[in-house]
Formats: C-alpha cells, structure tokens, sequence
C-alpha cells in the first residue's frame, strides 16, 4: 500500500488532493490518502471539475469539522467512484471530511455530492450543501455503500431525492439525515434497492411531490431508529410500495395533506414502536392498501383531516396493540373498508374521536375480525366487536380508568401509554395468541404476566404489560443516545432552505 499525503489546498499540482487521486489511481492495489495536519480548518475547493476514484483507495481526513472539499456550485459534483468495469468492485474508505458544494447544473443532469458504483464506506464524515436538477442532491449509490456516523444534511434537488438515491444496497448507522429537500422526490431518501437504517434519525426533510421522509421501493429494514417532523404534501412519513421491516422504532410529527406517517401499497411489518403525533391536513397517519401488521405498538395523538386516522383497503392485522387519543375532522380512528379484512387481538382501541359533532367517540368502522379478547371503546358503525370488551360493557367507565393518558418512557426505546392500576385490560388478553416475549419496551419487560397478583398469568391488552415486581425503570436504549455519539463534530444540524 502507497501513502499520498496532500500538503495544500490547491486543486491541481504536486501535494494537491486531485494530484494524490491520479497518483493513487495510475498505482495498482489499495493505497491511501493523509492530509497535513497544517491544513486543519480549511477548506480544498475543486476548480476542475469531479475527483473520480478508479482504484481501490482510503481517504483519512482530519475530521468533518476541521477539513471540507467543496466543488464551489461549478455544475460539478465531489466524488466520482466507479472503474466502468461492471464486474469489478473496489473498496473505497472515505473519513473525516465534509463534502460539499456539489452542483450538477440546471439541465446537466447527475448527482451533487457521491456518485458511487463501488464498495464505498463513508464515515465521521458530513454531506450537506449539494446540489441537483435532474438527479439525486446528496448520494446516488449503485454499489454498496456504508455510511456511519456522518450527517447527510442541507442538500437540495428538483427531481430526485433530497439525500441519497439508492439502487444497490445500502447501511446506515448511528447517522443523522436531516433538513434535505426535494421538490419531486423524496425528501430524505428514495430505495430502490436494499437499505438498512440502524441507530440512526431522519428528520425535518421536505418534499413537495414525494415521501418527506423515505420513499421505499425495494426492501427497507428499521431498527432503533426514529422518523421525525418530516414534511410532504402527499406524505409526511414513509412511503411503501416495496417491503419494510420497522422494529424499536418512532414515527412522529411528521406533516402532510395526504397520510403523514405511512402509505402502504407494500408489505409492512411494524413492531415495538411508536406512532404519534403526526398530522393531515385532509388524511390521517396510515394508509394501507397493501398487507399491514402492527405488533407490540402504540398508535397515539396523531390528527387526521377528513379521512381515518388509520384507512384500510387491504390486510391489515393489529395484534398486543394500543391505539389511543387519535383524531379526525369526521371519520373514526380505525375504518376498514369493504375491500380490506382487518383483524385485531390484544388490543386496545379506546379514547378516539373526532373533532365534528363536539369531540364525539370514533373507535373502529366497518367489518373486523376479533379475537374476542380486545378492549374497544365505542364499537358504533362496526361488527365483530360483540364479545370484546367496550366502555359500555364495563360499566361506562372512561379512557382514564384504563390507561395514562400521557404518552412517556415507560422503559425501553419507545414511548407508551402505561396500564394504570386496576385497569380492565390488565391480564385480559389471550396468552394462545401470543407470539413475542416481550411487550413494546424489549428486554426486561416480559409480555406474559400475572399482573395483577390472582395466581393467573395472563397477558394484558395493548402494547404494555404490567409486570409483577417492578422496582425501577431501566434507562432507554441507545436508540437516540445517538446524537451524542453522532457526530463527529458538529455540534448543529446544517441546514438550507430551497431556493426561490
């Protein structure tokens, strides 16, 4: 392995960082790149267009917030990695740098920050202030590309995504993406391909046309993650149309005038998390039109406009549920649609309204398939609730004799709605259906439980179970302890508005 170390900010010439590319590139086998630590707080800026790698090559900078590549909006973009041999992949390390100023004009076409076909790992690094036209803003990735502990953040295209396009397959970890914005497309991310988001926030991204936060076409996997006051006119949240896994995770305050925190035309899977607090304007928060399924979950807060919070013209399957203090302008929470099937277990669906008509109960419309073991509010305009428990079968009791109204951390990396003492859904449920060990918080809370100290163990009703012997609440996980760790150095998220 060769080392090149640059030595100035020039663009051109002996000990420049394009002179060390070409060197590195024109040498066989990996090598890598250092800089002089006298160029710590500068800035290189790229006067002749992309740096393109066609070799095997690990870049180490100083730190994103020491040391920037800026291609300056000279219709170029930062990086070009690929070799043009389809068969072929390098392995291409990029680390403490931020990378910015890519622009690929107005009717240029092409990508603002990374355009990668390779194997490519971007890391402690940050992306922000690129541009696009045609194509994506931040990174287009048609290889295998890693990103962890970086910021992807301030880009901006037209047509494409905000922040990454990905058609190959992609892993971020411990990574904030936020404040990107389209015009049509995603406004965070847009996966064709395979995408894992682990650890990781997106948030405050926009789009006018498009998800504001991820657009997903192919196979997209969730995980400790959260989705966050992200905004679009047609979708707030997530957009599916492929298959998407989401587990630990949240998705709240996002914005839109169609569904602000799910479309589902896909498969989705969505376990031990939150849904809260997002808004339509004349939607609700999820919409299925495909095969959904909610386990372990809390839906809470969200406002709908004219239509369900939850709309259901497909599969849908609610199982150890909560789904509470959610409202629309007219409709009920939960409708399914003559064309769909839902079936609810173990699960609460108490305290909805909507806003005509003086904040009337709205629970559930349509034809269901129960369990029997449910506890549901107002079961008016619905069938299949008859041998569920319902405030009208207690004895008119309210929301506020079955759970906190509040919406806090309970444990675990979720916020939820805990059962209150003596609430009726406490070991209510039916143990034959369940599936899963713990309840929404994870490890250290078991799922089945004498919670109320008769001898019996029953599994409660809704997404939190009371456990027996409860002494202390364990800290949350590290789902968004993240954002000490993340970053590298930033100490604020960057952001641009889009241009007029």
């Amino acid at each position: 392995m060769a080392t090149f170390t640059v030595t100035n900010f020039l663009d051109f010439g002996t000990g420049s960082f394009r002179q060390a590319i070409l060197d590195a590139n024109g040498l066989g086998g990996a090598d890598e790149i250092l800089f002089d630590l006298g160029l710590s707080g500068g800035t290189i800026n790229l006067t002749s267009g992309e740096l393109l790698i066609t070799d095997d090559l690990t870049i180490s900078g100083l730190g994103a917030d020491f040391l920037s590549v800026d291609a300056g909006g000279n219709f170029s973009r930062v990086f070009n990695i690929d070799d043009g041999d389809d068969g072929n992949f390098l392995d291409v390390f990029i680390d403490g740098l931020t990378i910015t100023g890519g622009n690929s004009g107005a009717f240029a076409g092409g990508v603002g920050g990374i355009l990668n076909a390779e194997n490519l790992t971007v890391s402690n690094s940050i992306i922000s202030g690129n541009d696009s036209f045609y194509d994506t803003a931040g990174i287009n990735n048609s290889g295998k590309l890693t990103i962890t502990n970086s910021i992807i953040s301030g880009n901006n295209s037209f047509y494409g995504a905000g922040g990454i396009e990905n058609s190959g397959k992609l892993t971020v970890t411990n990574s904030i993406i936020s404040g990107n914005d389209s015009f049509y497309g995603a406004g965070s991310i847009e996966n064709l391909g395979e995408l894992t988001v682990t650890n990781s926030s997106i948030s405050n991204n926009e789009t006018a046309y498009g998800a504001g936060g991820i657009e997903n076409l192919g196979e997209l996997t969730v995980t400790n993650s959260s989705i966050t006051e992200n905004f679009g006119i047609t979708i707030g949240g997530i957009e599916n149309s492929g298959e998407l896994t989401m587990t630990n995770s949240t998705i709240s305050g996002n914005r839109s005038e169609g569904p602000a925190s799910i479309s589902n035309s896909g498969k989705v899977s969505v376990t031990n998390s939150t849904i809260s607090g997002n808004q339509s304007e004349y939607g609700g928060s999820i919409s299925n039109s495909g095969e959904l399924t909610l386990t372990n979950s809390t839906i809470s807060g969200n406002i709908g406009g004219f239509s369900s919070n939850i709309s259901n013209f497909g599969e849908l399957i609610v199982a150890n549920s909560t789904i509470y203090g959610n409202s629309s302008i007219f409709d009920s929470n939960l409708t399914n649609d003559n064309d769909g099937s839902a079936t609810i277990s173990n699960t609460i669906i108490a305290g909805n309204f909507t806003l005509a008509g003086g904040n009337t109960s709205a629970d559930v419309s349509g034809d269901f398939t129960s369990n029997g073991f449910n506890l549901i509010g107002e079961i008016t305009g619905s069938t299949g609730f008859e041998n569920d428990l319902t405030f009208t079968s207690l004895g008119g009791i309210g929301i506020e004799d079955v759970l906190d109204t509040n919406l806090t951390n309970n444990g675990g990396s979720t916020l939820t709605h805990a059962l209150i003492s003596g609430s009726p859904a406490i070991d209510a449920g039916n143990n034959n259906d369940i599936n899963t060990l713990t309840d929404q918080r994870g490890a250290g809370f078991e799922r089945i439980v004498d919670g109320n100290n008769d001898t019996l163990v029953v599994v409660d009703i809704g997404a939190f179970e009371v456990q027996q012997q409860q002494t202390s609440v364990p800290e949350p996980s590290s789902m968004l302890g993240l954002f000490g760790l993340v970053i590298v150095a930033s100490g604020s998220i960057l952001r641009r508005k889009r241009k007029s």
